[in-house]
């Protein structure tokens, strides 16, 4: 093989590649385009998380001591206990009320009714 036959084959090797070479080339540029799209997206999105995480280790282990809503559960808190104080008076009134009226009654008829005449 002679220096014209090797020149004339690389020649018609790179003229055949030239074609493939410049698709690979654009190839790799939009690759690396959406790549540093993608990182300055992760970018953003990791100091958003980094921004959360604060957020939620600053409010665990959630407590009412630490809870925005502190003063609405100690409001429903104490409402519930007084609530629960009124209905447990009443049922325990209701409850001596009728013993009361039972034992009244039974001594009623037993000394009124049993009376001699």
């Amino acid at each position: 093989m002679t220096q014209k036959d090797r020149t004339e084959i690389r020649e018609m090797i790179h003229g055949i590649l030239s074609g493939w070479e410049a698709a690979t080339v654009a190839r790799e540029e939009v690759t690396n385009v959406a790549l540093k799209n993608i990182g300055e997206h992760l970018g953003r999105l990791n100091g958003s998380v980094a921004k959360h995480e604060e957020k939620i280790n600053g409010n665990l282990p959630h407590t009412v001591a630490n809870c925005a809503q502190k003063e609405t559960i100690q409001e429903i808190r104490d409402n519930m206990i007084s609530g629960k104080a009124v209905r447990n008076a009443i049922v325990i009134s209701i409850g001596a009320t009728g013993t009361l009226f039972s034992i009244l009654f039974a001594l009623y008829k037993l000394l009124i009714e049993k009376r001699p005449v």
